[in-house]
């Protein structure tokens, strides 16, 4: 399945959990720690974006592999510089490429500290 979004948007999101730093285990706990919490990866005046994905045999859920920057040129009034990123994703193989000025992480509530590295259910 593809999805071509012809349309440009002012701002493309994806909500997930965000691992903001490892600690070092401290003793006498033998393992990493983390600080996660959950976050929004908010794309600036994005546009050409495209989706590529398999979903055969696969549930809803997506995580992020690697945000990489394919190239670069100026936007059309030339005052800002927008990036044409490529984000893969595991579970399922997908492929998302779009324009954008640039990108920022928005925190959603405040980080916790956690043996795991995954945001435990909520019952609401």
């Amino acid at each position: 399945m593809a999805y071509d979004g012809g349309a440009t948007l002012s701002r493309s999101r994806w909500i997930s959990s965000n691992l903001l730093h490892w600690h070092d285990p401290v003793p006498p706990i033998p393992s990493y720690t983390f600080t996660i919490c959950e976050a929004r990866l908010v794309f600036d005046s994005a546009h050409s974006v495209m989706l590529q994905a398999d979903w055969a045999n696969v549930g809803l859920g997506m995580s992020i592999d690697t945000i990489r920057v394919l190239g670069s040129r100026p936007t059309p009034n030339g005052k800002l510089v927008e990036r044409h990123f490529e984000i893969s994703f595991f579970g399922p193989d997908a492929l998302l490429t779009l324009w954008s000025t640039g990108y920022h992480v928005k925190l959603l509530e405040e980080p916790i500290h956690s043996s795991s590295q995954s945001l435990p259910l909520r019952d609401d």
